[in-house]
């Protein structure tokens, strides 16, 4: 079988030539890399099948984590004769937005915390919530407004209006 190559729409991955070790018998990549099937993941171990393997699914170990288990994986065969997972192929590819500026970000969630060791600033046009971690809160906007269904307390060591 050598001379096989598999071609792909970016070119060549790599030629293939008849392999037996220790009694399997597959085809292995000799240039690059190999496109293969996830057949079973369990307890951190991954088995693979891939074209021209006669021996039937391999164990694999794997250099990236595996998104999930329908999408084809790039593999090379190592000097020790195992197969080792180099990536991942998806079907899509999100890409991100080049103008973030533009984009809504909504959080939802039943508790949301925030965290930071030094200040969270919120700003909205000139309106702006600045947190500091001395306990240290400032909002500056044009108008403020503070409702309350029951009573609204104003407490401090001092209260200072205007």
């Amino acid at each position: 079988m050598l001379g096989r190559t598999n071609r792909t729409p970016t070119g060549i991955i790599g030629s293939a030539q008849s392999f037996v070790h220790d009694g399997l018998d597959f085809d292995r990549p000799s240039l690059g890399a190999q496109l293969a099937d996830i057949v079973s993941a369990c307890d951190g171990r991954v088995q693979i099948d891939f074209p021209g393997n006669k021996s039937g699914p391999r164990s694999a170990r794997s250099t990236v984590p595996l998104r999930n288990l329908k999408d084809k994986v790039l593999f090379v065969i190592l000097p020790d004769n195992e197969p080792l997972i180099v990536g991942q192929v998806y079907d899509w590819v999100p890409v991100e937005e080049t103008e973030r500026d533009n984009r809504d970000v909504s959080i939802k969630g039943r508790r949301v915390r925030i965290e930071s060791e030094s200040e969270i600033v919120l700003i909205s046009g000139s309106t702006k919530i600045h947190l500091d971690a001395r306990g240290k809160v400032v909002t500056s906007a044009d108008q403020v407004v503070s409702r309350a269904r029951s009573t609204n307390k104003i407490q401090g060591g001092s209260v200072q209006i205007n």
